[in-house]
């Protein structure tokens, strides 16, 4: 017994050696801050940027304050409230970031690339054993990664209380560009980058950008999604806090909200899709940017809406019922040119083979549709662009691996297992080795550079910029390559589908005609409620 308790006290004496051997220091302008040293690069867990107001936690969040004794950012475990593998996790005082850098840097400041995570603004952490930053920091680069407000707290969607999330990540990159010089990062060469909702929330940043960053990665999510409309229709919400939805004072709803404790509004509003709405602050019908010198490379996967229709889709599926689905606005009865036409338009497009259609059908009009559109107005506002498409189908493809799905090609969301070293993976196979240095090196460079291939390379192809007349793309495979307009014959579909119907689009607009098509409408005393279009689309950005 005795030597048991020797034993137990000599490991951990040794233990809080090793702890304190781990640690280092950085000072900055907000104070001291802790962190710790990893193999492979050190780390900074849990800074605080923001504070949330525990009495009205729908209010925009204020800056933390300074540090007044060295700040420990060595704890991993914060996160903002949410559902969580199946429980009601996190604490309103989540607004932190992650701090990545190598260990060692020269004199010359770092690239510094700035991740915003995905989860249908819902959920999502950037835990380090979620996200480890590996691959990206043996490339010399500061990574930092950010909480920020989800669910009834981030997208609350009311008058005054609309978009808290997207104002918790612009207070998180004035933090980093004020902050990021002390760790070794370069405040002029910013790289804001996300998947999905993450980088549906980076456009929508940069369309509010005001020399905060300077370049962008887009995977898989653009702010002309068809789920981003006017308003989220919270009236459930307010009969079940006792109020009145057809007369309802929007300040004593949110008092009432905000005495509800955390964790039971949060159940209650699982079944609820807060997510970006045109409020007319931070995001506008149509958006006011200035682009002048950002860089933006953009891209998804072959086949994002797998992850949503995981299984093979046989003769006898009924895909019909499902392409209706999104296309509910084509049955209103206020439509008085043809929406039946336009559905069966749709079916007739999408018939070509049962397995696929459905997939297809989803993936161009949630996905690839709208990063064309994104695309062309970039290109309008003289914007450098490069764009690539992952196709790779292999052992780290993270959703499929995740969701056990076996059908062919990758889905929604498969590039984060080469982006990020992911444990769970285990050993990496040659060919998916391949992948990893691909984007890695892409990335990285592009923030370096903002030229994804500055120079030539064992790697990577040479990968131009898109153009007016030109339309190349980076194909993300075993075998890179650049190939030209991705989809074309679907794209092609897509613009003479909205030239006649895009009208009663209630989203975001990019200067598209059919837009003005709309505002004649309205003008002219048209209404459409679209409150239920496309439902079901607001739940796959994950």
């Amino acid at each position: 017994m005795i030597l048991k308790l020797m034993l137990f006290i000599y490991l951990i004496n040794n233990l809080v050696i090793s702890d304190l051997s781990l640690q280092t220091a950085v000072d900055t302008p907000v104070g001291q801050i802790l962190g710790l040293v990893r193999d492979e690069y050190k780390a900074f867990f849990g800074i605080p940027y923001g504070v949330v107001d525990e009495n009205n936690p729908f209010a925009k969040a204020k800056p933390h304050p300074h540090f007044e004794t060295p700040f420990p950012a060595t704890s991993d475990h914060v996160m903002c409230p949410q559902y969580f593998k199946g429980m009601i996790k996190g604490t309103l005082q989540c607004l932190n970031l992650n701090i990545y850098t190598p260990i060692e840097i020269g004199q010359q400041a770092l690239p510094v690339m700035v991740y915003i995570h995905g989860g249908a603004f819902a959920e999502g952490n950037v835990a380090e054993n979620t996200y480890p930053p590996t691959f990206l920091i043996q490339h010399d680069v500061i990574v930092v990664m950010m909480y920020y407000r989800l669910g009834p707290y981030g997208h609350l969607c009311i008058p005054k209380y609309g978009n808290q999330a997207f104002y918790d990540q612009q207070l998180a990159l004035k933090w980093v560009k004020s902050n990021i010089a002390a760790f070794g990062g370069d405040s002029e060469n910013i790289l804001l980058f996300g998947h999905s909702s993450g980088s549906i929330s980076v456009e929508f940043q940069m369309f509010n950008n005001n020399n905060l960053f300077k370049k962008v990665i887009l995977q898989s999510g653009n702010a002309v999604m068809p789920f981003i409309t006017e308003i989220t229709d919270v009236s459930t919400l307010i009969k079940d806090v006792g109020m009145d939805p057809e007369n309802v004072d929007y300040d004593n709803f949110v008092q009432t909200l905000s005495r509800i404790p955390t964790d039971t509004l949060i159940n209650m509003t699982i079944a609820y899709n807060f997510r970006p709405c045109i409020d007319n602050d931070f995001i506008h019908r149509e958006p006011k940017v200035n682009l002048k010198n950002m860089k933006i490379m953009i891209g998804g996967t072959t086949r994002e809406s797998l992850y949503f229709y995981p299984q093979e889709i046989d003769d006898s599926f009924d895909y019909t019922r499902e392409l209706e689905k999104g296309f509910y606005i084509l049955n209103n009865n206020e439509i008085q040119d043809g929406g039946d036409d336009a559905v069966r338009l749709v079916k007739d497009f999408y018939s070509y083979n049962p397995k696929d259609n459905l997939v297809d059908f989803v993936s161009d009009f949630a996905f690839n549709y709208p990063m064309e559109r994104s695309v062309r107005f970039y290109l309008q506002n003289n914007v450098t662009v490069y764009r690539y498409l992952f196709s790779h189908d292999g052992p780290r493809n993270y959703m499929k691996y995740r969701d056990s799905i076996n059908a062919s090609g990758p889905a929604h969301g498969d590039e984060l297992g080469y982006l990020y070293d992911m444990k769970v993976f285990g050993n990496t196979t040659e060919d998916d080795q391949v992948i990893i240095d691909i984007i890695s090196l892409a990335w990285t460079n592009f923030a370096k550079y903002g030229d994804p291939t500055p120079s030539k390379s064992a790697v990577l192809p040479d990968w131009p910029p898109v153009t007016a007349s030109e339309t190349p793309y980076l194909v993300i495979d075993k075998s890179p390559r650049i190939d030209s307009a991705p989809f074309t014959t679907r794209m092609a579909f897509w613009d003479a589908f909205y030239d006649k119907y895009g009208k009663y689009w209630k989203g975001i607009s990019l200067g598209e005609p059919w837009h003005k098509k709309l505002v004649n409408s309205v003008n002219s005393g048209f209404k459409l409620d679209l409150s239920h279009v496309l439902l079901g689309l607001s739940l796959f950005f994950t």
